[in-house]
Parts: structure tokens; C-alpha cells; sequence
């Protein structure tokens, strides 16, 4: 049932990217007139007649009716309608009711697909799966058979609804399942071209430097009256660099002795991202440059300021090695693999079942999604 669990999770999202570009050419206008849109005023809303919601789509010899897509939805779509006028209302609305139908097309197709494809004795072998998924669906709430009961009847299902659910959920999955194998081949070299595709997006790193500042500010410097401030600081940073030197600790130098924000840190500026140090300290990534870890420049005069600067780590920006990656690229590519296959065979499917007036289907729905969030505002 993991396999199960696992295709069917896959199938939801294959079938949403499958038909989510496909809304945004649909015309924007309902069923309703112009007049017949303003005659919905907020102040009105609540006089609204109650929605029919008669309308079905045939699919083959089953059925979707507009209840079926508008009523699941209605919560989600009153504080829309709330605050849109109708036309942005379908604007917005739209998308997501033509998807849920299309959502339910493709359930229903691939399922007629997998009853069709089963050998003869697969109802034995679903009632079986079907009681197993029963039997844990009761121990989720201790196996108190009243208790998940109700929680079906919250849901809005029954006991036979539910096991019909399952039957068709695990029919569908273990068709999909065959026809769309986890264990696709993928060679070497395409897990090479798909990297090389997709690297400078995913799998970029960002270069960066990690240093110690020593920052003397040359006006901050104590001085006797009538000293040249510059000569002052220029012998302390010379007094400092002979202290380094002499293998003093340049962290306690500079809590000591640094006038930046960061003193008390022992001047530490943890990954620095490249190209983001304003000034004054912009100077310092070009210190940093040529300067290999560990080691220590200085006194640099910059606008005010005598730097002395310890490189601690840098990285260059460049890509994540592909062996570091390789398994998930893997994964990935096998995911990408098995969409175009569904795709392929969903677009099949559905051009062979030649639904007619799907479209119209999904006008009637948003117009009904509407009315039923006037009346459920």
C-alpha cells in the first residue's frame, strides 16, 4: 500500500500540472448577460434564489455533476466572491474550477483504462486490499468501529462510499503503477545533460568570505591635545601587526583594540556574500581576493579607517559538484520521466474520449460557484 499511497500522491500532481495551463485562454464571461451580473449587487446578495446545479458532463457512461466540482469549493471561493465583481470573479475562479474538472476527466479516464486492462479475477484481489485499507482506516481511531464511523459522516461519506473510494483509488494506482514504473533506466550520460540543464538554477553556490577585522577609526583614536590623529593611528595599527606578529591572538586584538560593530565578536563577519560589503569595508573582499585562509593583511588606509584584516574561509561562486548531487538528479530525472509518460497517455486518453462541451461544463460551474457564495456569504 506504500507503492499505492505513493503513486496516487503522484497522480493528483501530475494531473494538476497537466491541466493548469490550460485555463488561462478560457473566455472570461459566464452563462449570465451583463444585466443579468448587476442585478447582484452586494446589497442583494441575500435575496439570491437558491443555484440548481442540475447540470451534468458526461464522461463515457459516468457522470460529473456541477455539485460534484462547485460544492467543495464553496468556503474557499466566498471571501472571493465577497470582494470581486463577477468578472473577477471568473478572472480568478476560474483556473482553479476548470482544473477541478479536469481533475475529475482524468480520474474517470484512467480508471475506465485500469477496470478495462484488469485480468479477470481483480475484484477478489481489490476486495481484499479494500478490506485491509477498512480494517486500518478503523484502528486510526483505536478500533472503535462507531468513532471512524463518524468521522466517514463528517466527510460526507458511508461506509459503501468509502470502500468504493478505495477500490477505485487502488485499481487506479496499481495500473498506474504498471504502466509507469518506478525503476525507469536512466543513463549515465542524461543524468549529465539534466544537470548541466538545471544547474545554474538548483544547484548554483554562492561564493562568500569569512573574516576578522581589525577596524581603527581614525577619528576615534585618542590623542593628546595638538597630535596629529592619522600619525597616532597609523602607529597603533603598526603596534597591532608587530602583535599578530609575535603570535598574539587577533580575536582578542580585536575586542581589544577595534573600533567596528563587530569588536566584541573578536571582529568576526561570519559569510559574507560577495559584492555585499558597502562602503567603507567594500575594500575588503578585494583584500581578500588573492589572500589565502588563515592568513592576515595590513594596516590598509581607506577613507578614514586602518584595516587589518584575517582571512578566516572563502569559497568562489560556482555549481554543487555533480557527484554531490547525483542521486537526487537521479531522482528528479526519473520524476520528470514518468510526467511525460502520464502526460502522454492522459492526452490519449482524452483526445479518444472526445468529451463534449467540457468548456461549457466549466462556464455553467463558475457561474454556479458564484451564486452559491452569494447565498453562503
Amino acid at each position: 500500500m506504500k507503492i499505492f499511497l505513493k503513486m496516487f500522491v503522484f497522480c493528483v500532481v501530475l494531473s494538476v500540472l497537466l491541466f493548469s495551463g490550460g485555463c488561462s485562454n478560457r473566455k472570461e464571461t459566464g452563462k449570465f448577460s451583463d444585466e443579468q451580473i448587476e442585478s447582484f449587487p452586494l446589497a442583494r446578495r441575500g435575496d439570491l434564489p437558491a443555484p440548481s446545479g442540475g447540470l451534468v458532463l458526461s464522461v463515457g457512461t459516468e457522470t460529473v455533476t456541477s455539485d460534484e466540482i462547485v460544492v467543495p469549493l464553496v468556503d474557499r471561493l466566498t471571501p472571493l466572491a465577497i470582494r470581486s465583481d463577477y468578472d473577477e470573479f471568473v478572472k480568478q475562479a476560474g483556473p482553479l474550477i476548470a482544473s477541478a474538472v479536469k481533475d475529475k476527466v482524468v480520474d474517470m479516464l484512467v480508471y475506465k483504462r485500469a477496470r478495462s486492462d484488469a485480468p479477470d479475477n481483480i475484484d477478489r484481489m481489490i476486495e481484499k486490499a479494500v478490506e485491509g485499507e477498512t480494517n486500518r482506516f478503523i484502528a486510526r481511531y483505536g478500533g472503535n468501529y462507531a468513532e471512524a464511523e463518524k468521522a466517514l459522516k463528517k466527510g460526507g461519506m458511508d461506509w459503501n462510499r468509502f470502500k468504493e473510494y478505495q477500490a477505485r483509488m487502488i485499481l487506479t494506482q496499481s495500473y498506474m503503477q504498471k504502466e509507469i514504473p518506478d525503476d525507469l533506466p536512466i543513463t549515465h550520460g542524461e543524468l549529465i545533460d539534466y544537470y548541466n540543464m538545471v544547474k545554474a538554477e538548483k544547484y548554483q553556490q554562492p561564493g562568500y568570505i569569512e573574516f576578522r577585522l581589525i577596524d581603527i577609526d581614525v577619528e576615534k583614536v585618542a590623542v593628546a591635545e595638538g597630535a596629529d590623529k592619522k600619525r597616532v593611528a597609523l602607529d597603533k595599527a603598526d603596534e597591532i601587526v608587530a602583535k599578530i606578529n609575535n603570535g598574539d591572538d587577533f580575536g582578542e586584538l580585536a575586542k581589544r583594540y577595534s573600533h567596528g560593530h563587530k569588536a566584541a565578536a573578536g571582529g568576526l563577519w561570519q559569510r559574507v556574500s560577495l559584492d555585499s560589503l558597502a562602503e567603507p569595508y567594500s575594500i575588503i573582499e578585494s583584500l581578500c581576493h588573492e589572500m589565502p585562509a588563515g592568513q592576515f593583511t595590513g594596516p590598509i588606509d581607506y577613507k578614514g579607517h586602518l584595516f587589518i584584516v584575517k582571512l578566516e574561509a572563502k569559497q568562489t561562486e560556482n555549481n554543487v559538484p555533480f557527484e554531490q548531487v547525483q542521486k537526487d538528479i537521479e531522482t528528479e530525472l526519473k520524476f520528470v520521466k514518468r510526467r511525460i509518460l502520464f502526460d502522454k497517455m492522459i492526452t490519449g486518453l482524452v483526445a479518444q474520449a472526445n468529451i463534449p462541451n467540457m468548456e461549457g461544463f466549466i462556464d455553467f460551474c463558475i457561474d454556479l460557484a458564484y451564486r452559491k457564495a452569494m447565498i453562503n456569504r
